[in-house]
């Protein structure tokens, strides 16, 4: 763990560290919901089927969504506690 600094109260490169994280996060979702709904897109202009694909990617965007950012806060998680036992 990146040493704390003296006298600021905070850990600078954890803090850095956090906020990529919490970046890579939302980046994750974004991704997930927008990818759905462009392969949606795609597919509706390919068979002629209007907002169905659409929605169906939606609804699978967002669900992948729900469940890989489940398990990356789950792991997230289970590395600050490790860190913390490890810190006492």
């Amino acid at each position: 763990m990146p040493p704390k600094h003296e006298g600021s109260g905070s850990n600078g490169p954890s803090t850095i560290l956090l906020l990529g994280r919490l970046a890579g996060f939302g980046w994750f979702v974004a991704v997930s919901i927008a990818g759905g709904a462009i392969a949606g897109v795609w597919l509706d202009k390919q068979l002629d089927s209007s907002p169905v694909f659409v929605l169906t990617g939606l609804v699978l965007g967002v669900a992948v969504a729900a469940v890989g950012l489940a398990k990356l806060l789950r792991a997230f998680g289970t590395e600050e506690i490790a860190e913390k036992e490890a810190d006492d």
